[in-house]
């Protein structure tokens, strides 16, 4: 996350293994750039609350790695088995629309979101942020892990994920190999529920980069 108070431009990095979390925090002492550059090894939710972390030791860089939802969620996957052989240890999640508030941040360049199928959640503590315009410019990942999921109980979806932007007045993009795909209503079209590993770039449709984005778009 971009955030800027006048002249200063800050980055805040939230990482949920705190074997990688360690890892960005040595390249940043390393260059020097620990003022500007703030890493929390902690996970983000869709609400701030207390989830359950796995106790399992992780290589730098994995990004196999998830809070532990309840049980209805295990058709997640393996990273859900895993609390229930190894453990788990409870650890306070924030949402990004609490992290804001607390710091007072006025204004959010960006927020880029790579949560291996967790986005829609991340988004949707966001959602308060989106509507007062504070966030600028949002990039996420959509798959077919995690929440993203199909067959699983709690999915969240593509298209309910859009158009609940589009009521707060976001439009998204998806980014293609030529450049930027409109999919947002009223553009959406049920074929564009894809299922693979895509990016997605949204400005509210008020702002100025709208009409830039547009010219990109195919």
């Amino acid at each position: 996350m971009n955030a800027r108070g006048g002249n200063h431009v800050e980055i805040h990095a939230f990482e949920l293994a705190a074997s990688t979390a360690h890892l960005l925090e040595t390249i940043v002492n390393d260059t020097g750039v620990s003022d500007i550059v703030h890493v929390y090894n902690r996970p983000v939710d869709n609400s701030t609350r207390m989830v359950d972390v796995p106790l399992v030791a992780t290589a730098p860089g994995n990004e196999r790695f998830s809070i532990c939802h309840a049980p209805e969620s295990r058709a997640i996957g393996k990273r859900g088995d895993s609390c229930r052989r190894r453990g788990r240890l409870p650890t306070l999640a924030t949402s990004l629309d609490d992290f804001i508030e607390q710091r007072g941040f006025g204004h959010v360049f960006q927020v880029t979101i790579d949560t291996e199928g967790w986005d829609a959640l991340v988004l949707e503590g966001l959602r308060r942020s989106l509507r007062s315009q504070i966030v600028q410019v949002v990039e996420f990942e959509y798959s077919a892990m995690g929440f993203w999921k199909q067959g699983l109980k709690d999915r969240r979806t593509l298209a309910q994920t859009l158009q609940w932007m589009a009521d707060v007045g976001w439009f998204c993009f998806m980014q293609g190999k030529f450049g930027l795909v409109p999919v947002s209503p009223p553009c959406w079209r049920e074929e564009m529920e894809i299922h693979r590993w895509s990016n997605l770039v949204c400005v509210h449709g008020a702002s100025t980069f709208f009409a830039e984005l547009l010219k990109l778009a195919v």
